[in-house]
């Protein structure tokens, strides 16, 4: 049956004797006409349509072809001519015409009753001169049509016109004296303004042109090259305008036109390489390349690939200390299963984008997020978020967080492989860029404290002073989209044949479900004290006597306080020990003894249970605390150094101010006549002040003296006044005489 010969079969004939022959030279092509087995006779005709080639249909014999063909002389082949194959919508009404045309009296000598008579020569040229007579139509004309029918495989559509072929399309064309192309209107009325040919010289100068300006991050429109290229390379000189060196351009037919700058463009350039150049290879990437499929290909099952990333969350929360305080905006990581769109982990906090925000977001991807959800009051099922357990594959971008010597860690102990994608390439890991897409869009963006897409107007409240969630607070609506988006339907996720035939509604826990149930995917479960050792972040410090310090508590724990660590520590024991702790909760850290063990501590503040319960803060709210106390302090500092500033400025005015007037009043007397009766002058200065300062019941003010009353005393005799002083005064004086003896 290989070998069987039909009409229309293409046979490619080789002429060679030898081999080498063979080898060197290409086969000629026949199509079958007309197979009359019982006759031993093939007519085929040569498919050569080369210009001035006039091939006529060939008589051949049947066995001949046949015993070729088991010899390998001759082999069925095939010639494809796709415009014959074209539907009728994509043929125009010109093709359309000229085919009826040629067909309404080829059809005449294509007829059965014609065949095969028409094949042979004779016959052949009676039919051809008859249809001359009947229709005026050329022979020559006839003969082309005949013979490329017959060439083309004997249907309608070879007699559509080859338009396409026309024109050289493609190929350069031999530059001339004279000017290619269409003759503009200018041309037509007058010859001398021809225009310019395009030279290799001009060629030139478009290319140097394209690369200047065209092929830059600038962006410029071809308008502006050509302007620009024209000012540059095709002036008759410069003219001083306005102080200006300004380019004055030769006339039109003397320079180029902007047509063909742009034929010589589109010849020479192609789309992918413009855009390459203008956008560059990072926007090209994201924007413009072709797509070459999808991810979900290397994706076999739950687990087998996680996606992570990070971003801001476009909204602002207050402190769960002091709601008052505006503290910023959140960071927020998520960890995507790729087969299934299910979101395996949330990490919410400002620890970010870091190594540590990152682990702790996979932390929770591998732990019971039944656990998870009641520390905010949600009580969920464990088929809502059923992902429990770490990935075979990470995939992270080229994040500083994952460059880091970490990575290497986490495939020593967790055996979990990163996958960096190429910078500049978040259309590789579309699953979670989508998610945060969804999760601002959704629900962010209509809560208070949202980030404005635009601008604050003039008048307009600031978005940040609306801000009214917590960190806390937040992160339970952020589990709440979790909830939605792990039961949402997925329009645009393509499902497996094996998931159709099972009747899969394609929302990720079904997705996801199903991928386990099927034993697809290589997730891998380990412990709580596994995700503890080897992904929450650790420290090295000291045990001290208030225990281990640490976000601004004191830690113990069931070990130190059975070995006294807090009284060796007090009395001069150096105890160095490394914690882990978890920055979303502070209210218990984990001693890593040398074993590899956990053990959890506690804080000496939290002797009640009740105050354990209120205790669960996080680390950057307890790190924010600590800082405002410290600022508080601080500006309080600031502000003492300020008073004290101000009471020496104070002091040095009146010291100096006294200084100018005791000088003045010291003028002229020695020093022995200055410090002369001291204890007489105290005295004198001290009946003054009595008698300045000297207050009676029912007075506000001090007694004054006027100066036209005088002062009525009992005793009028000045000694017998003297001895009636005070015994304090009396005794004052004494030992002021005893001192100075």
């Amino acid at each position: 049956m290989h070998n069987e010969i039909y009409v229309n079969t293409i046979l490619a004939v080789w002429q060679g004797e030898t081999e080498e022959e063979e080898e060197c030279n290409e086969p000629d092509l026949y199509r079958v006409l007309w197979v009359q087995r019982n006759e031993d006779l093939v007519i085929m005709i040569n498919t050569k349509e080369e210009k001035g080639y006039k091939p006529y249909p060939e008589m051949f014999s049947y066995s001949m072809i046949q015993e070729e063909m088991k010899a390998g002389n001759i082999e069925k082949t095939v010639i494809s001519i796709p415009k014959i194959h074209y539907p009728e919508h994509q043929l125009s009404p010109k093709d359309k015409q000229i085919r009826d045309q040629r067909w309404s009296y080829l059809n005449r000598l294509a007829s059965k009753e014609n065949v095969p008579h028409i094949f042979y020569k004779h016959e052949r040229g009676r039919i051809v001169s008859d249809l001359h007579k009947e229709t005026g139509i050329s022979k020559v004309l006839i003969w082309r049509i005949l013979r490329r029918y017959w060439q083309r495989g004997m249907v309608e559509n070879t007699l559509l016109p080859d338009y396409d072929r026309c024109g050289g399309k493609g190929k350069e064309r031999a530059s001339t004296n004279q000017k290619l192309g269409r003759p503009n209107m200018q041309s037509r009325l007058d010859q001398d303004v021809v225009g310019i040919i395009v030279t290799d010289e001009v060629k030139h100068i478009f290319r140097v042109s394209i690369a200047r300006w065209h092929h830059k991050r600038e962006k410029r429109t071809f308008q502006e090259v050509y302007e620009l290229m024209l000012a540059r390379f095709f002036n008759d000189g410069f003219e001083l305008i306005e102080g200006k060196q300004v380019p004055i351009l030769k006339p039109n037919h003397e320079r180029p036109t902007l047509r063909q700058f742009k034929y010589f463009y589109q010849k020479e350039n192609n789309a992918e390489d413009m855009i390459l150049s203008r956008e560059g290879s990072r926007r090209y990437n994201i924007r413009y390349r072709a797509v070459e499929g999808n991810l979900k290909h290397r994706n076999f099952g739950p687990g087998s690939a996680y996606q992570i990333d990070s971003t801001i969350a476009d909204i602002y929360v207050v402190s769960r200390f002091n709601r008052k305080w505006v503290i910023g905006r959140p960071i927020i990581y998520i960890v995507s299963d790729a087969f299934s769109s299910l979101i395996a982990g949330i990490y919410v906090g400002f620890e970010g984008p870091s190594w540590v925000g990152a682990m702790l977001a996979l932390e929770n991807a591998a732990s019971n997020k039944v656990e998870y959800c009641e520390r905010f009051g949600i009580e969920l099922a464990e088929d809502e978020w059923p992902a429990i357990g770490l990935p075979e594959v990470l995939t992270t971008d080229r994040g500083t967080e994952y460059t880091s010597q970490y990575p290497k860690h986490l495939k020593r102990t967790l055996n979990v492989e990163l996958e960096a994608l190429p910078p500049f390439r978040p259309d590789w890991k579309p699953v979670v860029e989508k998610t945060f897409d969804l999760i601002q869009g959704l629900v962010i963006k209509w809560i208070p404290g949202a980030v404005l897409e635009r601008e604050k107007e003039r008048g307009e409240t600031d978005y940040r002073s609306k801000a009214i969630l917590d960190i806390h607070e937040f992160e339970t609506i952020l589990i709440e989209c979790v909830r939605y988006h792990n039961k949402r339907f997925l329009p645009s996720y393509k499902r497996s044949p094996a998931m159709i035939e099972d009747e899969i509604k394609p929302t990720p826990v079904n997705l996801w479900q199903w991928g386990i149930r099927k034993g697809l995917g290589a997730l891998r479960w380990v412990t709580k004290e596994e995700l503890r050792m080897n992904l929450l972040p650790s420290k090295k410090g000291r045990f001290t006597r208030d225990g281990i310090r640490f976000a601004g508590h004191a830690y113990t724990c069931v070990t130190a306080e059975q070995q006294s660590w807090r009284f060796r520590a007090k009395n001069k024991e150096i105890i160095e020990v490394e914690y882990s702790y978890d920055p979303r909760d502070t209210s218990i850290i984990f001693l890593r003894h040398e074993g590899g063990s956990f053990e959890e501590c506690y804080r000496l503040s939290d002797l009640y249970e009740s105050t354990k319960a209120n205790s669960f803060y996080r680390y950057e709210e307890d790190l924010d605390k600590m800082v405002y106390e410290e600022q508080l302090s601080r500006n309080d500092q600031d502000e003492n150094i300020q008073d004290r500033i101000i009471l020496r400025t104070k002091s040095a005015a009146i010291v100096e101010e006294a200084k100018q007037k005791t000088g003045q009043a010291i003028k002229g007397m020695n020093q022995t006549a200055r410090l002369k009766n001291m204890r007489e002058k105290q005295w004198q200065e001290k009946e003054r002040e009595r008698q300045t300062n000297n207050w009676t019941i029912g007075q506000e003010q001090p007694s004054k003296v006027k100066n036209n009353v005088v002062p009525f005393h009992m005793n009028v005799n000045p000694q017998e006044d003297r001895l009636q002083q005070t015994k304090a005064d009396l005794l004052r004086k004494i030992l002021e005489e005893d001192e100075e003896s």
